[in-house]
This record gives C-alpha cells, sequence and structure tokens, in this order.
C-alpha cells in the first residue's frame, strides 16, 4: 500500500502477510495463502491493480502468475463487495475529505472508480481470466469486448479515472492542494483548467462534481446493484453516511 506523506508517497509496510511482526518480504506460497485465507475484502480488490515491477526474471513472473491464482480462486464475488462497501461506510464515517478537491477521498472519487474496477474483476475474473491485466483501461476494454459490462460504463469509468490521475498529477507535482486554503494563481489556476480539460479555472468544481457523481451512480449500480440515482450524494462529497 502507498500512503500520502508531505513529500509525495511512502510504502506501508504494516499492511503485509503477518502484520507488522510478519516477514518483510513474504514467499510467493505465503503471499497466496494470506489472500485465499485472510485477506480482508479492500486488500483483496486492491490486487487487480498489482504487478511485480522489480526482481528476477523468474520471481517477476512467480509473483504475476500468484497474482492471477488468487484473482481467478473461486469465490462468492457478492460477499467481497458487500464487505467492501461496509469498509468503505466506516472508513467515511471516520476518514472525510478535507474537500472537494480531495480528488481520492470524495464520494466517487479515484478509490471508488478503483473499487469498481476491482469489483468487477473480482466477481468475472474467474470465469473470464482475459480481463485481468495492471492496467485499468485494458481491463475495462476487456470487460466491454465480453459484453460483462456496458461500454458506456467501461467508457465512463476510464474517462472519470483518467480525470482524477490529472488532478492529482497538478496537486503532486505542484504541491498545491485546496483553493479554499490557497487561492491558485493566475498562472496555476490555467494549468489546474488545461489538466481538467476545460477553458477557465471557474468550470474546474463543475466538472469535479459531474465525475464524482457519474461515479457514484456508477458506483451503485454495478457493484451494489442499486439504481444508482437514488443514491448519489450531492457534488460527490463523502457525508459519513453508511449507504
Amino acid at each position: 500500500d502507498l500512503i500520502e506523506s508531505a513529500g509525495g508517497v511512502t510504502v506501508d509496510l504494516s499492511r503485509r502477510p503477518g502484520g507488522v511482526s510478519g516477514a518483510l518480504v513474504p514467499t510467493v506460497d505465503t503471499f497466496k495463502q494470506y489472500y485465499h485465507a485472510e485477506a480482508v475484502a479492500t486488500e483483496q480488490l486492491s490486487l487487480h491493480l498489482a504487478k511485480a515491477v522489480a526482481g528476477p526474471e523468474g520471481v517477476r513472473t512467480a509473483v504475476d502468475k500468484a497474482l492471477r491464482e488468487v484473482l481467478t480462486a473461486p469465490r462468492k464475488a457478492e460477499i467481497v463487495l458487500r464487505d467492501a462497501d461496509r469498509g468503505r461506510a466506516r472508513l467515511a464515517r471516520h476518514v472525510r475529505a478535507r474537500s472537494l478537491w480531495d480528488f481520492r477521498r470524495i464520494e466517487g472519487g479515484l478509490d471508488d472508480v478503483d473499487l469498481i474496477i476491482g469489483g468487477l474483476v473480482l466477481k468475472y475474473g474467474a470465469s473470464h481470466p482475459y480481463i485481468l491485466t495492471a492496467d485499468a483501461d485494458e481491463c475495462l476494454d476487456a470487460m466491454a469486448r465480453a459484453n460483462l459490462v456496458d461500454e458506456t460504463h467501461t467508457e465512463e469509468l476510464k474517462s472519470t479515472r483518467a480525470f482524477w490521475m490529472r488532478m492529482l498529477s497538478v496537486q503532486g507535482l505542484t504541491g498545491w492542494l485546496d483553493p479554499e486554503t490557497a487561492p491558485p494563481s493566475a498562472r496555476l489556476s490555467a494549468l489546474i483548467a488545461k489538466a481538467a480539460g476545460v477553458g477557465d479555472f471557474s468550470q474546474v468544481e463543475p466538472l469535479i462534481r459531474g465525475h464524482a457523481d457519474r461515479a457514484n451512480v456508477l458506483y451503485n449500480h454495478l457493484i451494489l446493484g442499486r439504481d444508482g440515482r437514488q443514491a448519489a450524494s450531492p457534488h460527490g462529497v463523502r457525508m459519513g453516511v453508511a449507504h
């Protein structure tokens, strides 16, 4: 897991098989056993974007194979998604978004979009292993081609995820977080508007609300099986209310 810090991100070493007392580098078999038997829903969901990025080729191959085995293991996806939704609601009560510009934590933000994609992978991965890829767009495209998810929905998820990633990149590069605490300069306003794909800074917040609300609708429809319009919250900001 990556956690935010003043300098960007750091690795959270406590979330591993065995917790803080577990081996810093578990074996592949230990890794698989943990995710089959102990991992909570959010940990299982996070694996859909995981991949081996360093080490001898044989080790990377073994890790990637282990990831596929975990993601294609028979499971009751509905139970995992239910537990993940409960975890999402608990987090909303205790860790509120700082503002509308907290692009990860707002309702319908990047965390929710990745939760949707991960939930779909767990739902369909066992019977359709070809959708498994660490690239979110490729994963969504594969689900659309297989008619597992409506293409309109996958394109909306791809668009919203790309939007959040661009906005987070601006924050990461500039260190600027929120116009309420630090109004942006004219130059920074222009950069933010360009990243958002609009011509003027005043158009950015409505676009943020639109992406967040649409992602919330998709969450309720694709993950909870509800008519998302009934549960969309105003402006996509978490208010600490369980769904």
